[in-house]
Formats: C-alpha cells, structure tokens, sequence
C-alpha cells in the first residue's frame, strides 16, 4: 500500500500548480464567463436534442406493392338518400368492388342534417325466408307498362325496376314504397326517403395499383371485366351531389402529417346547373414514420381537382321557359342528355418511392460523451486563448 501510494503521485496527468504561482488577470475573468456562457448554451442545446430528437428523413424503393391498401374515408352527402349512395371500387387490374358493404356503414341524415335512427352495415341484397308466392301471383307494375300493355306481371323487385326503367321513370321510390322490394330486401337504406342525405364511413382494402372509388348515379354492375353504372337519364338532374368529406385517409395517420382533404366541402350551384362531377386526382406517397419504438407504415397525399357541371341550372331553365311561353304559350321542354356521369370519384396513383421519416434519437450515454465534449472542448479552447492574449501582451511590453 506504502508502494502504491507513492505512485500515484506520479500518474497524475493534471499537475496542479501552487496556489502563489497562478497568476489571475481581468482578461482571464472576461474569457472564463465568456466560457461558462457558451458552455450553458451549448449543454441546453444538446439536451433539446435529446428530450426531443430531430425528425430525420430520406427516400427508399416501396418494397411492399404487393400488399393492400386500406382506405378510411368518411363523407356526408347533403341531398343523396343512404339507398342513392353507393361505394365502388376499381383499379387497372380489373378488381371491381361492388357496394362494398361488408366494411362501410351509412347514417341517414334529415334535410337539417341531423342524424336518423342509428348508423348500419347495410348487407347484400338477399331474398328472406317468407312462404313462396302463390302460383297465380301477379305483382303490380305500378302503371309501368307500355303501349301494348305489357308487362302484365311485376313479381320481383328487379321486375319492377325494369318496368320504371323502360317507361323512362325514376326507380328512386320504388324500393320504398313497392311491396316486391320491400319483400325482397332487408337493406335498411331502402328505409331512406326523399330529401333525406346520408352519411357512409368505413374502410376499403383495394390493391397498391392505381385505381379510383366513387359514388356515382346508377346501379353498378360488372360486365366482362367492365364496370356499367345503369340509370334512367332522367334521374340525372335529381342527383345532387353536393358532399362534405369528413375525413379520408390512406392507412393510419401519421404523427405531424395533415389529410388535405379533410372538411373538404363541395356544393352544387342549382342556379348554374343541375348537378355535377367532382374528380378528385390523388397522388399516395407510401411513408414509414419510426420514433424510436414502434413503426407506422401509412400514405402521404397531394391532390388536385376538376368539377364538370350537369345539366342546365335554374337561371338556365326559368330563361328558356319565359322565352318559349312568350312564342309558344307553354315552357315544357324533355330532358337533355347528361354530358357526365353525376357523381364523386377519387382518383388515386401511387409513388414507387417510400418517404422514410425516423425521430434520431441519442442515447443517455452518447448525451453523456457529449457533454463532457462541450465542456472539455470549450475549456481547452478558452485556455488556448488566455495564453496566446498573454503572449501577444508580453511581446508588446
């Protein structure tokens, strides 16, 4: 111990000098508060860093085309009843979702907007188990028949709608008011009635390809890898399409990041035309948010827009009636041809490219090395300056 402690001494790699042979000077005091400041501010500096990490971010190849893409949408149709509003969906490949029921609900809405009843899954069209008809049923048509008096018998929901159909009549009531519908189907959005909106949220799981979905006028179908939306043209002008898109999103949300189209509200001008098609062209970026922890693998979107109008407005039609009542006595006049499909489509492509963001966090020992940098740094740099300050002084005496 005698031995070690003699030693030590010796390994003593800061010599201290005595107390009488350190000489203190105002320039030394100056440039040791100078020091002691910088050192608070770059200590306080880097502990930012380190309670809250900085967001870092880059660029890599999307190495998960295959999986599927999940869509959160929310969206209120002002003047479009829950039977009216239907999801669709489809994409380059071919994919056609039809209604899309199994994971959208609907609310029906009353002309002020406020909720009806309780939201619901609205199921396929299904017949239910009553007794079969009689064989001598002969369902009403409702007067839909032609010129021939035919047909002579509706017995099926279908029946009926083909009967309006063919008479040029709009089929928005029947599925309300017909005993053939109401029997058929347990759809409660079959309930909804005119001047009523509708509400429908959920959730779509479509491919990484580019695609669209849309709710649009019509029944829609799918033909030979074609997607046919059927309607009478002149159901058109009482489609209004006027919507509030509450929320939508591609995947999760991500920490920091904004849907640009949420709140977004559109309104049909009735003065300018009758009703409209709102497109909405959306470029995805796929982004991978890590803070340290846990992973969200989520979209980013920018989009632009076009709005078509369809069919001749108010202003329009009150124009053309005076002007034909003042030559012909009445102002009645058939229906023009929709130029457009009535309806709300959202346009999607994705970005090969994954938009990488990672919080870069240090950890407690790193902030530790870092620290005692600052302080070692900075001490050695102020004592480098006192002493050539020194020797620039002596030199001058």
């Amino acid at each position: 111990m005698e031995g070690l402690k003699s030693a030590l001494p010796k390994m003593d790699f800061f010599p201290k000098l005595e107390e009488e042979h350190r000489v203190r000077s105002d320039a030394g005091g100056v440039s040791s508060l100078v020091a002691f400041a910088f050192m608070a501010v770059l200590f306080l500096s880097e502990f930012a860093s380190y309670v809250r990490p900085p967001l870092e971010e880059r660029i890599e190849v999307d190495k998960t085309m295959g999986e599927r893409l999940r869509i959160h949408m929310n969206v209120t149709f002002h003047a479009l009843t829950c039977a009216e509003v239907e999801v669709i969906a489809m994409d380059v490949l071919g994919e056609h979702q039809l209604g899309v029921k199994s994971t959208t609900h609907k609310h029906r809405l009353s002309k002020a907007g406020e909720p009806i009843g309780e939201k619901f899954l609205a199921p396929a069209a299904k017949k239910t188990t009553q007794a079969p008809l009689p064989a001598d049923y002969c369902g009403s048509c409702y007067g839909a028949v032609n010129a021939a008096g035919l047909p002579k018998c509706c017995n099926t929901c279908d029946a009926v709608r083909d009967a309006y159909n063919a008479k040029g009549w709009s089929t928005t009531e029947i599925y309300a008011t017909s005993e053939q519908c109401l029997r058929e189907n347990k759809d409660p959005a079959m309930l909804s009635k005119k001047g009523e909106g509708c509400e429908v949220e959920g959730v779509l799981a479509v491919s990484k390809v580019a695609g669209n979905f849309h709710i649009a006028l019509g029944k829609s179908k799918s033909v030979d890898g074609r997607l046919i939306h059927e309607f009478n043209p002149a159901e058109a002008e009482h489609f209004n399409t006027s919507h509030r898109i509450n929320f939508l999103s591609f995947g999760p949300p991500v920490p920091g990041v904004t849907s640009p189209l949420d709140g977004a509200s559109r309104v049909v001008d009735e003065h300018k035309s009758a009703t409209a098609v709102y497109q909405y062209f959306i470029k995805i970026v796929p982004t991978s948010y890590y803070d340290g922890r846990t992973e969200i693998r989520s979209n980013q979107y920018s989009f632009t827009e076009k709005t078509t109008p369809v069919g001749e407005g108010s202003d329009a039609k009150a124009a053309y009636a005076a002007k034909h009542h003042a030559h012909h006595g009445h102002g009645h006049r058939h229906p023009a041809y929709i130029s457009a499909l009535p309806g709300v489509f959202f346009v999607y492509e994705l970005s090969p490219f994954v938009h990488v963001k990672s919080v870069g966090g240090a950890s407690f020992f790193h902030f530790v090395t870092r620290c005692c940098a600052i302080i070692g740094g900075v001490f050695s740099f102020a004592t480098m300056l006192g002493t050539m300050y020194e020797k620039v002084k002596a030199t001058k005496k």
